[in-house]
């Protein structure tokens, strides 16, 4: 029986050949690690012996590959480490992306086999933005890549990389050369590529397309024209218009985009000027809405609602904790252009002496259907069997890796949840705010102080595990030798500033509510609003008996208005709170770990239609 080898020595890079973690253009991907810096290394593969007829060919496409790779360096571009020659192999020593490729992302963001694969539109204009900002830089390098897909494009926790340069080409004139080589995958292939009677003479816009179908691809989970043949596919782009499915909902902003980048006639489709220009990232913390807020905190007279604007200021879905540090920086500056006199919360004092700063931010298939290459965590799971390719530190390293990122996941989860919780908080007090309900003052009070409370008992617990960096036995998700490995990554730290931050805020503003609901709710004969009065402190309540009073009193606020919903059901505000808050009402069914997209729930609530909201209001 013939020995298989399992690992390779190559300069000095160690690699494990047990199994592959992907495919690139033309090599398979092993990992691997450095043995001077100690680094674990994703290693690409390509075979090529001096006797193949395509020997040279292979050997100018790799070495091409090789002087673009050292050329571009950038946080959205896969890091290049070494290229390596062999009798029979050519090497490429590469950044490991532990999060696999964005197809893979959403793949595990929709786990369920009729799923569609999709990612809501907030999330996805993070990603896409990342991989606009990775080729800006392709741009000034006068690179163009030739083979953008879903499958070249890598995450590393949470940042979209694009990666795979095998097709890549630097040019002398960017914006006006002229290329004619058939190159790329077909299904992201500009008409120009595909069409034969076209001559294939094409430009850097071939790039366009393709982003505009991996635009399409990750808010839709499909490409818009599929086919059996080339034939097939070049007749339907150039014949069957691009259409936009109802589900899932996606802005008009964000159809126009792609519209302009999925033009048949080059001359017609979006230059690359235009398209760094864009705002793809929905800019929720842009400065022009951030000093609008400012300038409301300093006018603001009222305690309570000047913390209330504070508290909402910081507010945000994340997408993990490293967003979340991305989110709260850009706001440092802006918190410091509150009047000191009256804001007086510690967190400010916090933000303003943060020094810290983090980067902002990622072939062998058949012609016309992607196949996704092994996942990254199965890979991490037989690692124990070949011990002492990459070492006993690189695999406590890749394993550790896989242990942070399952609690960062968990944490944000956390997160978002309080999120959803301010997001109704802030709903209600909008609603109050336009005198909705000024006939239940005490009402409107006591269910913002419960909702208030709700995301304070999530925060404080969350906090008091990550500081005390024990679980104190009160989840059974991880175990305390997890959570140590956790404790110890830099995610830790970020997580902790995250949640102290909120924890403060939302604190300061609860220490203002229980006096106000303290002094409303002293005389109330309605039964549930004596409940909550019972529990209004700042203390930690039972979990069992809060949750009781939660749903108690959310339900009773709930009837109130459903009845007036007649008088306002042409109020699109209006609407947005009471399905929010019907949500509310089952918690715990609908906002379950690893069970809820927050970043869809809210898409599916800002995109759908006053008649569609009415309708999840009468089921």
């Amino acid at each position: 029986m013939q020995n298989v080898q399992t690992s390779k020595c190559v300069a000095h890079f160690q690699i494990d050949l047990s199994e592959k973690i992907g495919k690139g253009t033309f090599g398979e991907v092993c990992l691997g690690r450095d043995t001077k810096t100690q680094e674990v290394v994703a290693v690409k593969i390509i075979n090529i012996k001096a006797n193949d007829k395509n020997f040279d060919q292979m050997r100018k496409l790799c070495e091409n590959e090789c002087q673009i790779m050292q050329r571009l360096q950038h946080p959205n571009l896969v890091k290049f480490y070494s290229f390596q020659r062999t009798l029979n192999n050519i090497y490429f020593m590469m950044e490991y992306c532990e999060g696999g490729s964005l197809d893979q992302y959403i793949a595990r963001k929709c786990p369920h086999k009729n799923q569609l694969k999709y990612l809501a539109e907030t999330e996805a204009r993070i990603i896409l933005s990342q991989i606009v900002d990775g080729y800006k830089e392709m741009y000034k390098q006068n690179i163009v890549h030739r083979d953008l897909k879903p499958s070249n494009i890598l995450m590393s926790k949470g940042i979209a990389k694009i990666s795979d340069f095998g097709f890549s080409k630097m040019l002398q004139d960017f914006d006006n050369q002229i290329l004619q080589t058939f190159a790329g995958t077909p299904l992201y292939m500009s008409p120009q590529i595909l069409n034969p009677q076209a001559q294939r003479q094409y430009s850097t816009k071939t790039d366009i397309w393709s982003l505009g179908i991996i635009f399409y691809e990750v808010l839709y989970g499909t490409t818009p024209w599929r086919a059996n043949s080339f034939s097939e596919l070049i007749l339907k782009i150039c014949s069957v218009p691009l259409r936009f499915p109802a589900i899932p909902r996606v802005s008009e902003y964000m159809k126009q985009i792609i519209s302009k980048m999925l033009q048949v006639e080059e001359k017609d489709r979006m230059s690359w000027e235009e398209l760094f220009q864009l705002q793809i990232q929905e800019d929720q913390e842009s400065m022009t809405i951030i000093n609008r807020s400012i300038i409301q905190i300093n006018q603001e007279q009222d305690i309570l609602k000047k913390k209330n604007l504070v508290k909402n200021l910081n507010g945000g879905m994340i997408q993990n904790i490293q967003h979340g540090r991305q989110q709260q920086e850009k706001l440092e500056k802006a918190y410091q252009n509150i009047n000191k006199d009256s804001q007086k919360t510690k967190s400010t004092e916090s933000l303003s002496s943060r020094k810290q700063s983090s980067i902002s931010p990622a072939r062998k298939e058949k012609i016309f259907s992607q196949k996704q290459s092994t996942s990254p965590l199965r890979t991490l799971v037989n690692l124990n069997q070949n011990q002492n390719v990459l070492g006993k530190e690189q695999q406590e390293q890749i394993v550790n890796n896989y242990i942070v990122k399952k609690i960062d996941e968990w944490i944000t989860h956390k997160k978002n949840k309080s999120e959803f919780l301010n997001k109704l908080s802030q709903s209600l007090f909008e609603q109050w705010s336009a005198q909705k309900f000024q006939l239940n003052q005490s009402i409107y009070l006591g269910i913002c102080y419960m909702l208030t409370k709700y995301q304070f008992l999530i925060l404080s617990k969350i906090l008091s595990k990550l500081q005390k960096k024990s679980l104190n036995n009160t989840t059974k998700r991880f175990t305390e030798k997890e959570w140590g490995i956790f404790c110890k990554s830099k995610e830790y730290n970020d997580s902790v500033k995250i949640i102290k931050e909120n924890y403060e805020l939302i604190r300061e503003f609860l220490l203002e509510l229980v006096k106000r609901t303290k002094m409303a709710l002293q005389d109330t004969a309605i039964e549930e609003m004596k409940l909550i009065n019972s529990i209004a402190t700042m203390e930690l309540t039972d979990k069992k008996q809060f949750d009781t009073i939660f749903l108690i009193g959310l339900e009773n606020y709930y009837q109130i208005v459903l009845a007036q919903l007649p008088k306002e059901r042409s109020d699109r505000s209006y609407l947005e709170f009471a399905v929010r808050l019907k949500d509310c009402c089952k918690i715990h069914e609908i906002l379950k770990f690893q069970e809820v997209d927050f970043f869809k729930y809210d898409d599916n609530i800002t995109y759908s239609s006053n008649q569609q909201l009415l309708e999840q209001l009468q089921r």
